[in-house]
């Protein structure tokens, strides 16, 4: 089973360019602490990873659009038994939208958001979309989007549409997504 994540690749973060992969795993994790965020501060989720000798799967890419491998076993998702059906850009509309993150006790949950602007793509880049946290039980832990967040999903009308790659500096409500049709082209470049 093949698994993406991020949305945006992963730097170096001296010379800022994309670290090439040789191999690498994916390993469970778990928040150890959120740092909230406010303005010109992102905040940021802390956590640590643990049972490294159970790895969940190989790290095979590191693109623009995220990062990607292969699971060792199937991934389980506990809010969404059976998978999404892709939403491409063309479905997205504006209004109420949900991300999936975890945040406590390793819990993976569902939060409102609104997605307040579409830039239509023909070509893959990111920043697709303008998200704001709407969910007050977010906004109370994170202030909204931190560091950590990368990679979230992005459902609307039980589609997943794409994933939360950056926040704004000046305002942690909002952020921006990537569509999830650019993720999947990049998956399979």
């Amino acid at each position: 089973q093949s698994f993406g994540a991020l949305g945006h690749p992963i730097v170096d973060p001296e010379t800022g360019s994309i670290l090439s992969v040789d191999k690498g795993q994916l390993l469970q994790a778990q928040v150890q602490s959120i740092q909230e965020g406010t303005a010109g501060t992102p905040g940021e989720i802390r956590g640590v990873f643990y049972e490294a000798d159970s790895p969940l799967g190989g790290l095979e890419k590191n693109s623009s659009y995220g990062v990607f491998g292969n699971a060792y076993h199937p991934i389980e998702n506990p809010l969404y038994t059976k998978p999404l059906v892709v939403g491409r850009q063309d479905q997205i509309e504006k209004g109420k939208a949900y991300i999936l993150t975890t945040l406590d006790d390793n819990k993976l949950e569902r939060f409102e958001i609104e997605i307040e602007k579409i830039n239509h793509q023909s070509e893959p880049a990111d920043k697709g979309m303008v998200i704001k946290v709407t969910d007050k039980r977010l906004l109370e832990k994170s202030g909204g989007i931190v560091q950590g967040m990368s990679g979230s999903p992005i459902i609307q009308n039980n589609r997943i549409i794409g994933a939360v790659t950056h926040v704004f500096v000046n305002n942690p409500q909002k952020g921006y997504g990537i569509f999830i049709e650019w993720m999947l082209r990049a998956s399979d470049s």
